[in-house]
């Protein structure tokens, strides 16, 4: 290489599209300033776009590339372009060598400037080099050039006739081939503007697999631009070693047995490509290169493969479904069956067809005739291209076992519209009828059962409808086909769901996992793995897992998994319960039974015998018991003291029974042998024949409530004897004070005197009230009460003339509705006192600017022998944080109060003191309520 570029010719050496080196003189000749600026060109910049043959440039020097890898060398006539792109004519001389460390070709080419005049052809040298066969120029005179070049003065010296002598020798033999060059150049052009203007990508390869020539079209496929590959084998551009070895396997096939190939290439960027190889060979049948076309087959690889798809999911679901064909011909009266029909009907001779009538009785029931006959008289009354019927009938067997088949109809016409042939296909449902009797069976067998549930419920409706939505009980089957759930009405309704909202009663796999709890999820899978590999013949499993409904609730389920299994179909079905109202039972239970455990209170389970059943740790601690083993044989009598238990007997029980509860005081024995005062609740459970059962109580340690209850009666007692005595004490001053303020009325006529006695008088009538209330108070907590049958209306008449005397009574109205109750003992006097101060209130808290109204309504109420009494009125209310402190001692809620703050705190003793108990319902600005259940004091009377 050296030597070339000490020339004084402009040499320049290239490999494929990159130019390697080049000397001064071809700087010079380009017009290039540096050797960077003709380096980073391509030979193919260095020629005219267009060559005066009509050739494009990279064809061009393409042709001269190949030519000189074949003969060696080659020289011609080109048209070249400066830097500032003047054209001008070249006589170009181009060797090929090869690199013997990298084993690729480089082109080392001289270029001689033409005269202005002399013509761009190929003179007699250049055609007789171009034209020259690859083994005289390669081995006669290749060398002689090449000292040509290097060294002209001294070739020419040396050896000029030799030379002239080889060049006459190979111009005699080449003239015969000069015309088949022009025929092959003028076939290659040709050939060359085909493949450009192809859609598929056409390639040609050397014998070391290195792309001749490649069309723009490969572009598409590659990315790659085809100046890029040419000289190249894929293994030299990069290509993976898979591809790289795929494509030489297949090049190398075609040029050891000269015949073509085809396969179906994937490219490295995933796309298919249809390869077919073409060898080319020469006059010796040795094949020198091949001529490839890759066509894109991609999307049709795509539909191979979803047909392939599509008939492997139509042969398993024909195995699935049992599905058959068959074909009747009616001129010849013939019935072809395929194979699968044959089987099912266990026909085993070899002929596919059977006469169509020996079909009808030999194999159609006689009880169906009448179907099929109906379908053919159908087909020839009415012969459409479009008719198409489906009947279900069944068939008889060769071994005499009755199927159920599903079949369908259709029917060809010939050009005058007479039926030739009726075709369809045929389904084995025989599977699906059992299923239903089954399904049938298990329908009934689940009525009964309701059924023998509802006769154990005595029959009642509601307990049976209680029964029916505490099961949550439905059905399912899993269709593998359609991979669905066929589910009754009652699983929709406990997904959460209906028909209407679902379409049906179908739900698909991806909807049953979707609702499944994602913790539980893995407990759905392992029962369907189980469910899949299990062989036996009557599986069951059960499993318990939690879903999510649409509207976010969790519910639990209980889920019954059965296999049902038959020679050709398996069949999954169960049951599902919904029991979350079950789970949650249990977790209210188990946290009743922490509450219970931790409690203070005692709490015990006892037998109808007495005998203890359960006692919690702090009963177990109060009686010192550590064991379960310590509570056999023992009940509560063993722990009650002696002397109270004499007071205790069967008539608590028997309270109880009647009652429910029974409540009351009692006294036992603690481990350490102390007496204890306890409070005690018994109740009675029953079965729901009425029958009892067992015992539970709740026994509290009262000691030291009994202490402060006895210190709080002896300080009460001292206060309400106080509070009488400074009431009655006062009395008589206040009266006094009373008299002397009427006095001062009738002699005092000084106004300003008179205005301090009226305001004197005011706080007198104040502490008057106080006075009278507590007195009043002291009556009510010390006084017996007077029971006797009450008549409601004439105590309301009685507390309403009391009410009219009030000031401000007449901007109310009065309103009432009093029920007659019969039978109804109490405290009249305390009963006035009630209707007293409550409609006082709603006279003083009235509102002025509304019509103001007070209330009062007696009636029975649900509980035996009680009332309800409600006074309601339109005031002011009572603001929420006010309503738990209106019933203190002296509390006044607002700047309207003006007496003591005692009326409410009365009538809180009074209902008290007759047994009832008061609700408030307030409403500020909106009005107020009190209600007031009382019970019957008529089993005190006596």
């Amino acid at each position: 290489m050296a030597n070339w570029l000490s020339s004084s010719d402009a040499v320049i050496i290239f490999t494929g599209s990159t130019v390697q080196a080049c000397n001064e003189a071809a700087l010079r000749l380009f017009g290039y300033t540096s050797q960077p600026e003709i380096l980073s060109r391509s030979p193919l910049d260095l020629l005219m776009t267009q060559q005066p043959d009509n050739l494009p440039a990279s064809d061009r020097l393409l042709l001269l590339t190949a030519e000189a890898q074949e003969q060696g060398v080659c020289k011609t006539s080109v048209m070249a372009r400066r830097a500032n792109g003047e054209p001008f004519g070249i006589q170009l001389l181009l060797i090929a060598e090869r690199n013997a460390a990298e084993d690729s070709p480089y082109y080392c080419t001289k270029w001689l400037p033409l005269p202005q005049q002399q013509p761009l052809l190929p003179d007699s040298e250049a055609e007789l080099l171009a034209d020259t066969p690859a083994g005289g120029i390669r081995q006669h005179s290749k060398p002689a050039i090449m000292q040509l070049l290097l060294e002209p003065d001294v070739a020419l010296a040396s050896d000029t006739d030799g030379l002239q002598l080889e060049m006459a020798r190979l111009k005699g033999e080449n003239q015969s081939l000069k015309r088949l060059q022009r025929v092959i150049r003028k076939s290659l052009e040709r050939f060359r503007v085909l493949a450009e203007y192809s859609p598929d990508v056409i390639m040609q390869f050397d014998r070391k697999y290195r792309h001749l020539f490649v069309n723009s079209q490969v572009e598409k496929q590659f990315q790659l631009k085809a100046a890029d590959l040419i000289g190249k084998s894929y293994q030299q551009l990069g290509f993976p070693d898979y591809f790289t070895l795929c494509c030489e396997q297949a090049l190398d096939y075609v040029f050891r047995t000269g015949t073509q190939k085809r396969l179906d290439l994937q490219l490295p960027n995933g796309r298919w490509v249809d390869w077919f190889l073409i060898p080319e060979s020469n006059d010796a049948g040795e094949v020198v290169s091949v001529i490839a076309t890759a066509r894109d087959i991609s999307e049709q690889k795509k539909t191979e493969e979803a047909l392939q798809t599509s008939q492997h999911k139509l042969r398993e679901a024909c195995e699935v479904t049992k599905l058959s064909s068959w074909e009747y011909e009616v001129a010849e009266d013939r019935l072809l069956l395929n194979q699968q029909l044959r089987d099912l009907l266990g026909i085993e001779q070899a002929k596919e067809w059977v006469q169509g009538s020996r079909f009808l009785h030999e194999f159609i029931l006689p009880e169906e005739l009448g179907k099929i006959r109906y379908i053919i008289r159908m087909a020839k009354e009415a012969p459409v291209e479009s008719f198409k019927e489906v009947v279900d009938y069944r068939l008889r067997r060769v071994n005499g076992t009755i199927i159920h088949v599903l079949s369908s109809v259709r029917i060809e016409l010939d050009e005058q519209g007479e039926l030739i042939r009726a075709f369809g296909t045929a389904q084995d449902i025989t599977q699906l009828r059992l299923t239903e009797q089954e399904l049938e069976e298990y329908r009934t067998s689940l009525e009964r059962l309701v059924e023998t549930r509802t006769q154990e419920l005595r029959k009642s409706e509601e307990k049976l409808a209680d029964a029916l939505r505490l099961a949550n009980l439905g059905t399912w089957e899993f269709d593998p086909v359609a991979e669905c759930f066929l589910v009754s009405d009652e699983v929709l309704e406990i997904f959460g769901t209906t028909r209407e909202i679902e379409g049906g009663s179908m739900l698909p796999v991806s909807r049953m996992q979707e609702s499944i709890y994602a913790e539980d999820l893995p407990v759905y899978q392992r029962a369907v793995e189980r469910a899949g590999k299990s062989e036996d013949e009557f599986y069951t499993d059960r499993v318990e897992l939690r879903i999510v409904r649409s509207d976010g609730e969790i519910r639990h389920l209980y889920v019954s998994i059965k296999i049902g299994k038959t020679r050709n179909f398996i069949k999954y079905y169960g049951t599902l319960q919904d029991i979350s109202s079950i789970r949650k039972t249990e977790h209210e239970k188990d946290r009743l039974t922490a509450i219970i455990e931790t409690t203070s209170d005692m709490v015990g389970i006892a037998a109808v015998d007495g005998q203890i059943l359960y006692l919690n740790k702090a009963g177990k601690e109060f009686f010192g018991i550590t064991s379960e083993e310590s509570l056999q044989q023992k009940t509560f009598s063993n722990f009650q003291s002696q002397k109270f238990s004499r007071l205790l007997s069967r008539k608590e029980l028997r309270h109880a029974d009647k009652y429910g509860t029974w409540s009351g005081q009692n006294r036992y024995l603690s481990h350490d042998g102390r007496e204890v005062h306890v409070s005690q609740v018994i109740v009675s459970h029953k079965d729901a024949d009425g029958q009892v059962q067992c015992y539970s109580t709740i026994l509290r340690d009262m000691s030291e409530q009994k202490k402060i209850e006895q210190d709080l009666i002896f300080k009460n007692n001292e206060l309400d004897t106080f509070i009488y005595r400074a009431s009655h004490d006062l009395r008589g001053p206040i009266a006094t004070l009373l008299g002397l303020n009427q006095i001062v009325r009738y002699e005092v006529t000084d106004s300003t005197a008179t205005n301090y006695f009226d305001l004197y008088h005011s706080q007198i009538m104040r502490l008057h009230n106080i006075t009278v209330s507590l007195i009043e108070l002291t009556k009510i907590k010390d006084r017996s009460c007077e029971i006797a049958e009450v008549d409601f209306k004439e105590c309301w008449q009685r507390v309403k003339k009391d009410i009219w005397k009030l000031p401000e009574s007449a901007e109310v109205l009065l309103h009432e509705s009093i029920e007659p109750v019969q039978g109804f003992c109490s405290d009249a006097h305390l009963l006035q006192i009630i209707f007293y101060n409550l409609v006082e209130n709603a006279i003083r808290y009235r509102r002025s600017e509304v019509e103001s109204f007070a209330r009062i309504e007696i009636q029975k109420s649900r509980e035996s022998n009680h009332v309800v009494i409600k006074i309601s009125d339109n005031g002011i209310g009572i603001d929420g944080e006010l309503q738990g402190k209106i019933y203190n001692m002296f509390f006044r809620g607002t700047e309207r109060s003006k007496g003591p703050g005692l009326g409410l705190y009365i009538l809180k003793n009074a209902v008290e003191k007759l047994g009832g108990r008061i609700t408030l319902y307030s409403i500020p600005y909106k009005g107020t309520t009190f209600k007031i259940e009382l019970p019957s004091l008529s089993e005190q009377k006596g």
